[in-house]
This record gives C-alpha cells, structure tokens and sequence, in this order.
C-alpha cells in the first residue's frame, strides 16, 4: 500500500509542532515496518524562493514544500498572490508525485484538508482521503473567520473518504459542535482510533529526591483550553520555596505569560518558560523531574500526559472526560478540578508521598500504557482501516 501523509508542520520540518504531527509522524514510521510505502509530505514555513526537497527519515520518504510567501506580506494584494502562488505549487507537486497513491491521511483542516480534497475532485482520482481529527481547531478558526471558512470546511468534511476521531470523546464533541452551531455536515465514514507512544523499558523514570521539586507542563501557550493560568496561580499559593514551575510550548498567549511571572517576585524566581523543545530534550527533563502535570480545559487525546505515563513520572491533570478515561486517581495518577485552591491541595498532597507510593504509581502508569496504548497494536489497526476504506464503494 502506497500512503502519503500531508500537514503544514511535522516533526520533519525543525519548526515548532505539538501532539497531531508526533502522532502523524509515529503512524507514517510504523507503517514502513508493515511493509507500507510511506511518504509525508511537509510544509517549510517562512521560505520565500525554495524548491522542493525530498528526503529519507526513518523509511520515510519526506518531501518538504516551501509554504511560498512573497516580500510585504502584509499588503492584502501581496497576500492574496502569495497564497495563489503556494496553492499553485501544491497542486503542481501533488499531480506530478502522487497521483497513484492508495490513502492520503490529512491532519490539518484548512486549508490543508481543503487543498487536498480539492486536488482529487477535480482531477478524478481514486485515492482516499483519510482526515485525522485531533482537535477542534476547524471550529475556533470558522469563529474567528466566518462565513469564509464556514463553507469549505463544511464541502471538505463531506468530500472526505473517512474522518478519524482519535477517541469516543473527540467524536463526541465534534457532533456536540455540529448540532449546536448547525454546522451541514454529512460524514462518507468515520471510525475511532489513535497511534498510541512509544514504550522503552530501559529509559524511565525513578523517584527523584534531588532539590528543587520539579513541575513540568507541556502544552501550547493558546487563546483557549491550555490552561496555564491554572497551575501558574495553584503554584504561586503553593508558594514552597523548595520547587520549580518548568513550561514547554510556544504559542500567541507565551508573552502574556512572561509579564505575569515577571510582575510577581515568587514566579519570577521558581517558574521557567522555556518555549518549544524538540521531544527528546523534554524526555530528558521529565526524567529528572518530580511531576508531570496538564491543567487544559479540552483534550481529544492528551498525548503529552500518554507519553508522560509511558516513562513513568507521576502525572496530575485536570478533571474531564479526556484524562478520566486515563487516569484512576491515586492508582496510576491524580486528578483535580481546574480550580488554583483545588490543583494547590493535590501539589501539597503528591509533594508528600513516600517513594514507595510513588514508585507503585510509576509501574502502574507504565503497565496501563503498555496494556492499552501500545504503538504496534495501533499501526496494525489503523493499516486495516485503510484496507478497509480503499475498498469502501464509491
């Protein structure tokens, strides 16, 4: 089978990318493993006259696509031309390398998505289409830019072979979303699954007593649902002078963020912003940290806290229905309402557990993400589900 996967920024690139493109990037790689001709198409933002690069990663095929952007992009008509320009390329590029492609697996709505679809309506092709829903991003962006997108988003999620809901609770909300903002959407097909994490027994956790006691969140710093706030405020009341506040993530919120720690005198000496870091850095932190934590308000599946439990540091999290179907609270990590008083009460709480306690926590983390996240399991599954959609009737 000959799969082809598409998204603005991927772990390829060297640009900041969060939880969709590592879980894109995990399936494309296991996917060679099962004897899959596998190539990931990737944007290279900020490129103003580039030609498109191909190279191999991992078995992978990558070919990188300047995202086209002319001088003075901010003059409307220079935009409008930039955008042309790139629309053009990608259609060039799509016809010129894969048209014979067997399922094309899409993790960006817009224009991505749109693009793609686009692309196999008007020249009449049979590859599949494949959307991997990981968010509802789509909805935010029709928000902030109705009716325009509204419309096209709409003709792509109905244009779309198979949407991909990475779990019951993201389909859940999207159909929540739909009924309430009568969104015209009419699904071909749709099934519920995600790639799971990796697992390296040799390289885990152990209960760290070194000072200062760590805290780690990894999250982007957005306009809604991340949450920092949450935390930032829990650990400022906290106020223990033995500990450490560390983020990863960048994002439009991030100076926001940087003058509410420099304006108080406790944060700016215990909290440290550190922006994006590539994965295997933020590996090496949370081994030598205390406690993973993710205070968002909205998660489709939190792969920063699966990867978190896959090494075994302890995690806390907020309560929703995303981290409860998870996590069962003190047995394999801890749960707190998004309220600062509530997350300060669990810090105190965790912060006093014997290494015994923690230790049990860590190996039961590490058996429930072998037992139900496991990366091999989840490539298979999802190579059947794209057997099963080439073969879905016209």
């Amino acid at each position: 089978m000959k799969v082809l996967f598409y998204s603005y920024k991927s772990c390829y690139s060297g640009k900041s990318y969060g939880g969709a493109e590592r879980s894109m990037t995990l399936l494309a790689e296991s996917l060679v493993h099962l004897d899959c001709e596998v190539h990931y198409l990737s944007g290279v933002d900020n490129v103003r006259f580039s030609f498109p690069k191909i190279d191999f990663k991992n078995g992978v095929i990558v070919h990188f696509l300047p995202i086209f952007r002319l001088p003075f992009m901010s003059i409307s008509f220079i935009r409008k031309l930039s955008e042309l320009i790139r629309t053009r390329i990608f259609y060039s590029y799509m016809s010129l390398k894969f048209r014979d492609f067997n399922i094309v697996c899409v993790c960006n709505e817009y224009p991505a998505l749109y693009q793609m679809v686009n692309w196999r309506v008007s020249n009449k092709l049979k590859c599949r289409i494949v959307y991997r829903t990981a968010g509802l991003y789509w909805h935010n962006n029709i928000l902030k830019n109705y009716p325009f997108l509204r419309e096209k988003i709409e003709w792509s999620f109905n244009y779309v072979d198979s949407v991909n809901f990475i779990s019951q609770e993201m389909k859940r909300s999207f159909l929540k979303i739909k009924d309430k903002h009568y969104y015209d959407f009419d699904l071909m097909d749709q099934f519920i699954l995600d790639i799971g994490v990796k697992f390296n027994s040799k390289n885990t956790w152990v209960v760290n007593g070194e000072s200062p006691y760590t805290i780690v969140m990894v999250a982007r710093f957005s306009d809604y649902a991340k949450r920092q706030d949450v935390l930032m405020e829990a650990f400022r009341i906290w106020n223990n002078s033995n500990s450490r506040l560390i983020f990863f993530g960048d994002g439009p919120m991030l100076d926001h963020y940087k003058k509410i720690i420099n304006n108080d005198l406790f944060l700016s000496e215990h909290v440290e912003l550190r922006g994006f870091v590539e994965p295997v850095k933020v590996k090496e932190q949370l081994l030598k940290a205390h406690l993973f934590a993710l205070c968002t308000d909205y998660e489709g599946v939190p792969k920063s806290v699966l990867e978190a439990m896959s090494i075994g540091i302890p995690v806390l999290v907020s309560d929703i229905e995303a981290h409860n179907s998870i996590i069962e609270h003190g047995e394999n990590g801890f749960v707190a309402s998004n309220v600062p008083e509530l997350w300060k009460e669990e810090l105190s709480r965790i912060y006093e557990l014997t290494s015994d306690q923690l230790s049990l926590i860590s190996k039961n983390a590490m058996f429930y993400i072998q037992s139900h996240h496991s990366l091999e399991n989840s490539a298979n599954k999802y190579l059947s589900e794209f057997k099963r959609i080439v073969d879905l009737p016209r």
